[in-house]
Order: structure tokens, then sequence, then C-alpha cells
């Protein structure tokens, strides 16, 4: 299954293309990586088993990219998957 969700993260770099690049060699390539009034995001669309395994491994993806996550948001369509 697919879930959809938000990182707002502490990137690892203050190039936004280097930080970019970074997220999607650490696997990120289901993501969509912005900043919204100087908060940066990783918006991904992550196919995991559950809700929870599609979290833990957007933020190892994170982590692996050298950054920090900050919050974690979650669209309302998706809040009864995350309940599971």
């Amino acid at each position: 299954m697919s879930y959809e969700f938000t990182l707002w993260v502490r990137p690892g770099t203050s190039d936004p293309d280097a930080w970019a690049n970074a997220v999607f060699e650490a696997g990120g390539d289901d993501s969509l990586v912005g900043c919204d009034c100087g908060q940066d995001y990783i918006r991904f669309d992550r196919e995991a088993a559950s809700f929870d395994e599609a979290v833990r491994s957007a933020v190892r993806t994170v982590l692996q990219a050298g950054g920090q996550v900050n919050r974690l948001d979650v669209p309302e369509a998706q809040l009864a998957w995350a309940a599971e």
C-alpha cells in the first residue's frame, strides 16, 4: 500500500540542490523536497506494508541524507491508515 505524509526537517546542507540530491541518493526517489516560509519539508508517497513502516523508512532516508526530522504531518484522508 502507498502512504502519503510530510516530514518537516532540518536539512543536512544549506544548498537546496545538494539536499534534494542527498535525499534522492538515500532512497527518497518517492519524495518531493521543498520549503515553505523558511521551513524545509519532504513529502513522501511511500510504498510499505504499514503506515508505521512507511514513516520509519522515510525517517531513515532523512537521517541517511544527513538531515533531522522535526515533525510529521499526515493528510486527513490518511488518518484512518495511520491509526492502524
